[in-house]
C-alpha cells in the first residue's frame, strides 16, 4: 500500500466500523483528507471533523476541553499507526488550548517529527475551520510495539 492518504483512509474505516455503540471514541469519527510520507518515514496527516453537537460542547457551549484532547489524541494516534504500520499507544499527551471552540467543522493536522524503533513524537493543531481559527496545539509522544496492525499485514500477505 504505497499511497498513505489511501493508507490512511483503509486504517480509519476499518476503525471506525469495529468499534462497539458505547465505545466513546464512536462519536470521534476523523475523516483523512490529506497526507505525506517524508525520506526519513515520518509524515504529516490532515483530518476532517465535524462535532456531535451539544455532546461534545461545556456549559458555556463550546467545545469541551476533553473532546478537543480526544480528538487530539485519537488523530496523531492514527497518525503515528499509519506512518508505522505497528499497534500504537499514547505514552505522554500535552494539550495548550489556546481559544475556545464554537465552530462545527475542525481541520486536524498532525506532523509526525520522530519514529524510533519503539518511540515516535508528533505536534497536532486543531483548526475551527468556521471560524478560521487555531483553537488547540498539541505534543504527543507513542509506545510503537512489535506487533503489525490487522489491516497492514493483511496487505502485506496479498502481495
Amino acid at each position: 500500500m504505497e499511497n498513505i492518504l489511501e493508507a490512511a483512509l483503509t486504517a480509519s474505516t476499518r476503525y471506525n466500523g469495529q468499534r462497539d455503540e458505547r465505545d466513546f471514541s464512536k462519536a470521534l469519527i476523523l475523516e483523512p483528507v490529506e497526507a505525506w510520507r517524508y525520506d526519513n518515514g515520518t509524515g504529516k496527516l490532515v483530518f476532517r471533523y465535524e462535532t456531535a453537537g451539544k455532546n461534545h460542547r461545556n456549559l458555556y457551549g463550546t467545545m469541551h476541553g476533553g473532546i478537543i484532547a480526544s480528538v487530539l489524541d485519537v488523530a496523531v494516534g492514527m497518525s503515528m499507526a499509519t506512518l508505522t504500520k505497528h499497534v500504537i499507544n499514547t505514552v505522554d499527551l500535552h494539550i495548550s488550548y489556546l481559544r475556545a471552540g464554537v465552530g462545527e467543522h475542525y481541520r486536524i493536522e498532525v506532523e509526525v517529527t520522530h519514529l524510533g524503533r519503539r518511540l515516535g513524537s508528533a505536534s497536532m493543531k486543531l483548526i475551527d475551520v468556521d471560524n478560521d481559527e487555531l483553537v488547540a496545539t498539541g505534543q504527543a509522544t507513542f509506545f510503537i510495539f512489535e506487533q503489525m496492525l490487522d489491516v497492514f499485514r493483511e496487505e502485506e500477505e496479498k502481495e
